[in-house]
């Protein structure tokens, strides 16, 4: 036992790929020693995920602000005609619109990546809260076109109604409205709901430019955008945001994409019985 305390007050936070010696692996202290490794292996990933969140959130940052400060530097550095000035300034808007956008989402991804027990929930309509972010979005976004639609009839209210936090439901559908529409040369979305055993079921259709397989396994990830999306305005966070908020909800949240041909993304949430 004193040897597996003395390996144990070696470890620090910089030394987390230390593991305790698991001696026969048979005895109390080697199950201890084998329990306190498994735990390490969590610290270690956990430690690392937050190194890469950090790191590629001040990447994302750092790239607006540089781009605001390189334009005002520029504009100060002769005078300028008022058209110029003018298209400067709404260059710079649009950077500030993008990191207030990424801020925005970096907050929305820590709530819900936090202590669950602290959202609070109350009962709500699947079918109203797809239809009130539709219209909020379409009047910021006039160009889309979101078609809703039940694949089946739905009789009972009750198949409608879920456990949930209407302000990130909405956060994770927009993500999910928004995505479709932007990656599709026609800018439109099929949505359809349905009922399957206990959940209500929400499928998200586009015909746009499709996700790689090879991208697949890593398209929730924070930050991570697919090769053929880097053209597209946006900073990575919405699907991994709308991943932590399905969750939240005792849900699934799947995708089944073809290249070049168009993406469906399905989210089932637990209807209340």
């Amino acid at each position: 036992m004193s040897d597996v305390v003395k390996q144990v007050d070696k470890i620090t936070i910089a030394s987390l790929n230390m593991r305790v010696n698991e001696g026969n692996g048979t005895d109390e202290i080697a199950q201890l020693a084998i329990t306190f490794n498994k735990m390490l292996v969590r610290l270690e990933a956990a430690f690392e995920m937050q190194r890469s969140f950090v790191s590629n959130a001040s990447h994302e940052l750092r790239t607006p602000l540089t781009s605001i400060t390189g334009q005002l530097e520029v504009s100060l550095m002769e005078s300028k005609t008022q058209e110029e000035y003018e298209a400067i300034l709404e260059s710079v808007l649009e950077d500030i619109k993008n990191l207030n956008s990424l801020s925005n989402g970096l907050l929305d991804l820590a709530k819900a990546s936090s202590d669950i027990s602290a959202i609070a929930l109350r009962t709500l309509r699947i079918d109203e809260i797809l239809w009130e972010t539709r219209a909020e979005l379409i009047e910021r976004k006039k160009e889309y076109n979101i078609s809703i639609q039940f694949s089946e009839p739905i009789e009972d209210e009750k198949e409608l109604t879920v456990l949930g936090n209407d302000h990130l439901l909405k956060t994770a559908i927009v993500n999910l409205m928004d995505n479709a529409c932007k990656f599709s040369t026609d800018k439109s979305v099929e949505i359809f709901l349905s009922v399957k055993a206990n959940f209500i079921v929400v499928e998200f259709a586009d015909k746009g430019i499709g996700i790689d397989s090879a991208d697949m396994e890593k398209i929730f990830q924070p930050f991570f955008r697919a090769k053929n999306a880097i053209t597209v305005s946006g900073n990575g966070l919405g699907l991994s945001l709308t991943d932590k908020i399905i969750q939240i909800h005792r849900g699934t949240i799947s995708i089944d994409s073809r290249l070049n041909k168009g993406t469906i993304v399905t989210i089932s949430i637990p209807f209340l019985s």
